[in-house]
């Protein structure tokens, strides 16, 4: 009678645990995404610290060049690796696929992190420093061996982007963000260690080294909590993605292949920015506009993992919908108060410290960016729809046509505007609209062919 009557207990506060949380769906989307969010913007912060460090270094000018081409290099090849923490969210969901999707990042790392090795190692790195960066000569070395630590990375991103997308599957966003935090702490104490001599050495090796040893640690932390609580998952089912290396692969390898038309939008925009009049003027500009609106925007960016892990449901979507209008809605007010009020400003005045012909220039360009979240945002929770409705295909022809847009919208204004900068404004936003449209359109086109089947 009493084991009875303690499973009705149970029971009882089962239920009642699932009203109160049937109540506040916004509250429980609301404690899975801030972290995230938070996280997101946490990663903004990362160069600037490092960019501290370099410029106490000797030879601040040269470092801060031979750094930035060798970390322009080592974030076009990493892009293949950060699209594996959507992708680990869409698959993982008991201990096969667990496994099996750690197998894939192994590999996947491994092979990716050598081969930006032999980059660095072999005369090809010579010819792309100087050919396409036009790097000086004296600079060179510096920048090989910069690259040559920076081959550490993808490996150590690939298993962190893996651990992160296994708590996210879990709803224990949290750890994710103390990881983020961790990464930054271990950033910043390196950074400070080279800027007062603790550890001599030349400011782009120095970059590398606080860059290394900050995703090493939430690599380290994000993987111990994965593995601390997979007994979270689920529970694997037969027609899971990840139910064998086959469909994990066709999966997973149009996501990751997407990170790098992603990633090569960045380098296009500078692209077309040099062949404007000003080129430094529109480079400096953009440069300090991109970091406030990045700042403020970036937190939209976790919709993607927020409609792949909590919106499976009819209802679920619905709710992910509600919460996620409502946080673009805020944060494009926020973006609009820098861009039309003294707010913006100060922070490019007094804050990042400009002042001049680049000040005038950034203040103008601000006024085109709150748009910007309005088309992030939805871009965001539409491309972890698709990614969630295994429209993989689709997320990689939407970037590649993103970055097709973006190219042909800087060079068919590039001459037109006076302002440098809103060249690089309008390709930023052509791009995120042109993915959403396109993944809009090969969602309902896919949904017309399959009318009667769910698809959450």
């Amino acid at each position: 009678m009493l084991i009875i009557d303690s499973g009705s207990e149970n029971i009882n506060k089962n239920i009642r645990f699932d009203k109160r949380t049937a109540r506040s769906p916004m509250l429980e989307l609301f404690m899975f995404y801030m972290p995230l969010a938070l996280t997101h913007m946490m990663m903004s912060g990362g160069t600037p610290i490092v960019n501290a460090g370099i410029t106490r270094r000797p030879d601040p000018v040269g470092g801060l060049a031979a750094f930035a081409v060798a970390f322009s290099v080592s974030i076009l090849v990493n892009g293949l690796c950060f699209s594996v923490e959507p992708a680990a969210v869409a698959m993982i969901k008991g201990p096969s696929s667990y496994r099996r999707v750690l197998r894939f990042s192994l590999v996947l790392g491994s092979v990716v992190s050598l081969g930006m090795f032999l980059l660095a190692v072999t005369p090809l790195s010579d010819m792309l420093f100087s050919l396409i960066f036009g790097l000086e000569p004296h600079l060179m070395k510096q920048a090989v061996d910069t690259l040559a630590i920076f081959a550490v990375l993808p490996f150590m991103l690939t298993l962190r982007s893996f651990g992160r997308g296994t708590l996210i599957s879990i709803s224990r966003t949290s750890l994710v963000g103390w990881g983020t935090l961790l990464r930054l702490t271990s950033m910043t104490l390196v950074s400070v260690m080279g800027a007062l001599g603790i550890l001599p050495l030349p400011g782009p090796i120095l970059g590398a080294t606080a860059f290394a040893a900050g995703v090493f640690s939430e690599m380290a932390a994000v993987l111990l909590g994965a593995s601390r609580y997979q007994h979270l998952l689920p529970g694997d089912e037969a027609d899971d993605i990840g139910a064998s290396y086959k469909a994990i692969f066709n999966f997973a390898i149009p996501i990751v292949f997407s990170g790098l038309f992603s990633v090569a939008i960045n380098i296009a925009m500078n692209s077309v920015l040099s062949k404007t009049e000003h080129p430094s003027l529109a480079v400096s500009s953009f440069s300090v506009v991109r970091s406030i609106a990045w700042f403020i925007s970036s937190m939209l960016l976790a919709f993607q993992q927020l409609s792949i892990a909590r919106a499976r449901s009819t209802e679920d979507y619905n709710n992910a919908v509600k919460f996620s209008t409502f946080t673009i809605l805020i944060v494009t007010f926020v973006l609009a108060l820098a861009a039309y009020t003294p707010l913006g400003y100060v922070l490019m005045h007094y804050v990042i410290g400009v002042d001049g012909d680049v000040l005038e220039a950034a203040t103008k360009t601000l006024y085109l960016t709150p748009v910007l979240p309005l088309i992030i945002g939805v871009r965001s929770f539409v491309r972890g729809t698709s990614i969630r409705e295994r429209f993989t295909g689709s997320v990689l022809l939407a970037s590649a046509v993103s970055l097709f847009a973006a190219i042909l919208v800087g060079f068919a204004i590039k001459d037109v505007l006076s302002v440098g900068a809103m060249v690089a404004v309008f390709m930023w936003l052509s791009a995120n609209l042109a993915e959403m449209l396109v993944l809009l359109f090969m969602r309902l086109r896919a949904h017309r062919k399959t009318a009667g089947t769910a698809h959450f």
